[in-house]
Formats: structure tokens, sequence, C-alpha cells
């Protein structure tokens, strides 16, 4: 592997932690655009960082099933990317790179294709009655996430720590494991009509103090939320047209997340086709 460019040993130190050094030749030019687009690819280098903590801050005081999911899918795909992947092909970075360690796949591009499916998902998939999605700020940070999110991994070409291949291939396991972790927590919630959410993982959230904002609870009639429905109490459950889960009786409803036509599709179509195969 060729050594580091000489500019790398004169980059700042937290430059140097979140591998994000600029090219410091770069600003002693005279033209600004490249000093300013510069700027910009180190901004969008430290994006990944800023988001984790932004993250972690909000769960930890929010207490959010939504913040925690996506927290934890983020980290899950962080992990397998640079402990796991990283290690099993063991290619280096492009010549010059300011970091020693390998390249492939590239984490911030992982990093950026799982945050984009995520919120991609949530877009088109969720309904609108989904809690999280009434608060004032998830549309236009939404969007705002989905817009930056290019930014950064051509940050990382264009810092040059990793190649085009490094980028695509950081990209398609970011899509990958989020694909998996997002259907996996769906069929969490969604088994057996929201009985086992219900039943038992609200109960754990109650213990633990995080408020469930991707199921709502509450009266057909007023949506209350979950922490006004007593969920120690037996549930008789019946399906609607949205695929959500009513209480008889009680006039509480439990409004699952995904919309019925995606359950249809992700679920029973599925189950339908394995029992003609089976037959």
């Amino acid at each position: 592997m060729d050594p580091p460019a000489p500019y790398c040993d004169t980059c700042f130190a937290i430059f140097k932690i979140f591998d994000s050094c600029p090219d410091t030749r770069i600003f002693d030019g005279e033209a600004f655009l490249p000093k300013a687009l510069e700027v910009i690819w180190v901004s969008a280098s430290l994006i990944p960082y800023t988001v984790y903590g932004a993250l972690a801050f909000y769960a930890l005081f929010a207490r959010s099933s939504r913040v925690l999911f996506l927290l934890i899918s983020l980290l899950l795909q962080q992990f397998l990317n640079d402990e796991i992947l990283k290690r099993i092909f063991a290619e280096h970075r492009p010549p010059g790179a300011c970091s020693l360690s390998y390249g492939l796949p590239s984490g911030h591009s992982s990093f950026s294709g799982s945050w984009a499916l995520f919120l991609t998902l949530e877009w088109l998939l969720y309904h609108d009655k989904v809690p999280f999605k009434a608060s004032r700020f998830h549309e236009p940070l939404r969007i705002v996430g989905i817009l930056v999110i290019p930014l950064i991994p051509i940050s990382r070409y264009f810092l040059n720590y990793h190649s085009p291949k490094q980028i695509f291939s950081g990209l398609l396991t970011g899509f990958i494991i989020t694909s998996l972790s997002f259907y996996a927590v769906m069929a969490l919630i969604h088994k057996d009509n929201g009985k086992l959410w219900g039943s038992k993982i609200v109960k754990q959230f109650k213990k633990w103090k995080v408020k469930d904002n991707i199921v709502l609870y509450g009266s057909q009639l007023d949506d209350l939320m979950s922490s006004q429905v007593d969920l120690e109490q037996p549930v008789i459950q019946q399906d609607d047209t949205e695929g959500n889960s009513s209480t008889l009786g009680k006039e509480t409803v439990m409004i699952l997340p995904l919309k019925d036509a995606v359950r249809y599709y992700f679920w029973e179509k599925v189950a339908e086709t394995s029992k003609v195969l089976e037959n």
C-alpha cells in the first residue's frame, strides 16, 4: 500500500480520528471554488458522526421506539460493514489516502445507504397515522436528510478515502442490511396482527420508559396515544380495511404502521403463494 499523502501529517487530530482530512494544498491556491468544495466534502464526511450523536442524545432523553430502531439499524450495518466485511475483503484504500485501514466496503457509504433506505421505506410504506409523523419537525428533517445523504459518499471520493468500487459496495451493503433489519422489525410488530407487540413488547417498553411512537393505540374516535391505553386489559382483536387491530367492547384501536396493501404483498400474498406451492 502506498504511504499517505504529505498533507496527512498536518491534518487536525479531529479530522484524522473521523477519517475526514482535507487536502490542505488546495487552500494554498487563489481559486475560491476548490476551497469551498473541500469545506463541503469535509463537512459531509462528518455527517454520520453528527447523526449518531444526535440520535443517541435523542434516544437517551426522548426514549422513542422509532429513534431506537433507527439507531440500532444504523449501528448494526456499521458493525457488520466495518468489523466483518472490511476484514473479509481486506482491500486497501486509494493511493495516498490519509488512512491505513481497509476500505472495502466504504463505511460512510454503507451508513448513507442504510439511512437513505430507512427514511424512504418509512415514507413509502407507513400510513399517515403513524404517531411520529405527527411531529411538525418530521417532514422537514426527512427532506433535509434525503437531500444531504448523497454528499456523504461523494465526499469520500473527493477526499481520496475510497475508490468508486468501495463506495458503491458500501451503498449496496447499507441497502441490504437495512432491508433485512427493517423487514424483521415490521414482521415483529405485525405478528398476529399486533398481538405479540401489544401484549409483550410494549409492556417491556413501559418498564424501560420507552414511548412507542410507531404503533398507535387509542379510541377510534379521537386516536388517543398509547400512554392513555391500559394494555394490561385482555385484547380481543379484529382487522379492518387498513390492517388495524381493534379491541372490541372498549372502542380502543391498535393501528399498525404498514399500509394494508403493503402488508398483503409482504405477508398474506406470500403465505397464499406458499400454500399453493405446497399443494
